[in-house]
């Protein structure tokens, strides 16, 4: 079996040519479908994934609902914890995580995350 050169093409070259950036005669360059494919997906993933990362996030700063009778607001100072906050303001118990875990969710906290200048509404517990 001879293989003639005017009628054998590799299978290769013509892969090769689809998914690169080539040279055409004129010398300007040419992309390939398949690096325009790609370059769509990335972009697209990357619009996903932000847009992904603004519906997960609860950055609508959803407050409380106002202090009622017998509840106190308080401001957060620099240093303040959860944990100083409730020792602070006891509820007759002494159990300083039951009244940090009614802190948290008097104000709608996920975290003990708190920051100064932060407004925290105090449940009266006695």
């Amino acid at each position: 079996m001879t293989i003639h050169t005017t009628t054998y093409r590799s299978i290769y070259d013509r892969d090769r040519k689809k998914n690169c950036v080539a040279l055409s005669r004129t010398g300007t360059a040419t992309v390939g479908k398949g690096f325009v494919r790609l370059l769509a997906a990335l972009a697209l993933l990357a619009f996903l994934s932000i847009a992904f990362s603004f519906w997960v996030s609860d950055a609508s700063g959803v407050s409380p609902k106002p202090a009622g009778a017998g509840e106190k607001t308080i401001i957060v100072a620099p240093g303040d914890t959860l944990w100083s906050i409730a020792l602070a303001h006891p509820d007759g118990n002494g159990d300083i995580q039951r009244r940090i875990y009614e802190l948290k969710k008097r104000n709608g906290l996920d975290s003990s995350n708190i920051v100064p200048g932060m407004s925290l509404i105090v449940p009266d517990l006695r």
